[in-house]
């Protein structure tokens, strides 16, 4: 994916026409940048070693900076290509200049056997795929426009107040949505996964994107007034669009973030945050809705850009259509004010997901001691009263069990005060009591990472596996596959996939824009060892679920990781 010059419109340089995928610049809606000029010309050229247009997984394919992240790209902190490009879409002409954005590509990665607790499985026979699922996190769906931005605080330490691609949320969310389509109508998926963080926000116009993403309906991007930078429908991430909507047949389930609770994931709502993102004055940095400049001072309100309260987004969610009712959540859950559930999957499936809130949300008593609201807690009454009796439950009825949470267990903490939470330490000894906990999923630090926890005696033990965002580079998400293999073992398949972006659009333009803020410095690279990606978990079937698993109902002979997920065409 290559873009390596400019166009040139007649009175003024408008380098949206080129970002959102315009046919003929000429005739794009001008905006009046006054002395800013370009006066090269644009050729966008076809990448040969792209394959066939069609979702892949990077068991197919990966995608490769063509600025490997090892080479310093900003040795001058002075040069223009070092600034933040997270200021104005509009000029990023220093960037392409020294190729940053473009990227290749290049070979898929096997699935990286990971024996950790069974060295001699054997994964020659006759293997039967059990249940698969995907996994979306950190779709960071962002009312760019909202005054309740931090923009003017964007730095490389503090990458997330503002960012390039931040514009295109919505679109990329749609993108992953298709994948998952795609690849379900090659082998069916039996769930989805969302862990967390949501909206980047809580307000109001973000969770609807989201549940109009999800449902199949109108996606309306635009808050305050409206806005069409570029002149037409699907050309600018303004655009209202339908989106494609997950199969009406797949079941999608949620887990709350940090930013699902507090405004940008660290401040509390009350009335003056309310009040800052439904009005006029954007003090602290937001975008201008023709532009995407960042901009303060006064902006059009909008009411709608109202932050939702914690009952509030659950509400919403489980209001919303699709499979299951609810998505997870009961009418209990509004009245309690609790954001954990237990989801077990239609028919006799012996699985059970155990869904956490880990997301901290400021009361009364909630302020000693807690540095950043981002940080992960657990409350006591969630651990002792929840997640033990569901285990206990789980192993009496004998129940492989999956463990999901938008923070990983790194991430967890006791905000020093362990009569109110359990921190992750001491989430992680609990799971490693049940010789059914096969694996603890989340999410929350932007990065993959695939980790493994057993007690002491070695009577259990289970998989840690963290996925990267939506938002940030590299834009990617997971796909699982549980598998029964020939011996008494389990393998899970997880593989790292990327959305569909076809050449040109506005999906392909939000990844190329979180690659320029990786390859300006000033957001980190994420980069991660291949065993943290693609790989095999080999899982010893304790004695106590033998029959269970044996017993399955109605396993699939074909592996979709074997099969439908290394297609290339």
């Amino acid at each position: 994916m290559k873009y390596q010059n400019l166009f040139v419109i007649p009175g003024v340089c408008f380098l949206l026409a080129i970002f959102f995928g315009c046919s003929d610049s000429n005739d794009a809606n001008p905006i009046d940048q006054g002395d800013f000029d370009a006066t090269e010309e644009v050729e966008a050229e076809e990448n040969e070693d792209a394959p066939p247009f069609s979702a892949v997984t990077t068991l197919a394919a990966t995608i490769v900076p063509d600025i490997p992240f090892s080479e310093t790209v900003c040795p001058d902190a002075d040069a223009e290509y070092c600034a933040n490009p997270a200021l104005s879409v509009l000029a990023l002409s220093p960037f392409y200049s020294v190729q940053m954005g473009e990227w290749s590509y290049a070979e898929g990665e096997e699935c990286i056997p990971n024996d950790a607790f069974s060295t001699n499985a054997d994964t020659t026979g006759t293997r039967k795929s059990l249940f698969s699922f995907a996994q979306l996190t950190d779709t960071h769906l962002t009312d760019e426009e909202s005054p309740s931005r931090n923009g003017i605080v964007d730095n490389p330490a503090e990458g997330g107040s503002l960012r390039p691609s931040d514009m295109f949320t919505e679109v990329v969310l749609d993108a992953a949505v298709k994948s998952i389509n795609y690849f379900h109508q090659k082998h069916p998926f039996d769930l989805v996964t969302i862990t967390g963080d949501v909206t980047d926000s809580i307000l109001k116009t973000e969770l609807e994107a989201f549940t109009a993403i999800m449902a199949g309906e109108m996606v309306h991007p635009d808050s305050g007034e409206d806005d069409d930078p570029v002149e037409g429908p699907n050309n600018d991430p303004q655009d209202d669009f339908q989106a494609a909507g997950l199969d009406q047949d797949l079941p999608w389930i949620v887990a709350l973030g940090n930013h699902d609770s507090c405004m940008l994931g660290t401040s509390p709502i009350d009335e003056s945050s309310i009040a800052m993102a439904t009005g006029n004055k954007a003090d602290f940095g937001t975008r201008n809705g023709k532009t995407f400049e960042m901009v303060t001072g006064e902006i059009p309100e909008d009411p709608e850009r109202r932050p939702l309260h914690h009952t509030e987004l659950i509400e919403q969610i489980l209001n919303a259509s699709g499979l299951p009712q609810g998505h997870g959540y009961t009418q209990k859950n509004i009245d309690d004010s609790k954001g954990y559930f237990v989801y077990d999957p239609d028919g006799d499936l012996p699985l059970r997901f155990i869904m956490l809130d880990t997301a901290y949300r400021p009361g009364p008593e909630g302020f000693t001691g807690m540095i950043q609201y981002a940080d992960g807690v657990l409350d006591r009454d969630q651990f002792e009263d929840f997640l033990a009796p569901q285990l206990d439950l789980a192993l009496e009825e004998k129940r492989l069990v999956i463990v999901m949470a938008h923070h990983a267990l790194g991430s967890i903490s006791n905000d020093d005060q362990p009569n109110r939470f359990a921190d992750g330490e001491e989430i992680k000894s609990l799971l490693c009591e049940y010789e059914n906990v096969l694996l603890f999923v989340g999410g929350h630090s932007h990065k993959h990472r695939i980790r493994h926890y057993e007690n002491d005696l070695g009577t259990g033990g289970f998989y840690e596996v963290k996925t990267t965002s939506l938002i940030d580079w590299p834009q990617q998400f997971r796909f699982f596959e549980i598998v029964r293999n020939a011996d008494a073992t389990l393998s899970v398949f997880t593989v790292v996939v990327d959305y569909e972006a076809p050449e040109g659009s506005l999906p392909a333009t939000s990844r190329m824009l979180s690659l320029i803020d990786v390859q300006s410095g000033w957001e980190d690279d994420r980069e991660v060892e291949a065993t943290d990606r693609n790989a095999e978990l080999i899982w010893p079937i304790p004695a106590s679920l033998q029959s269970t698993i044996d017993a399955w109902p109605e396993p699939k002979e074909t592996l979709a990781s074997q099969t439908a997920w290394k297609e290339s065409e």
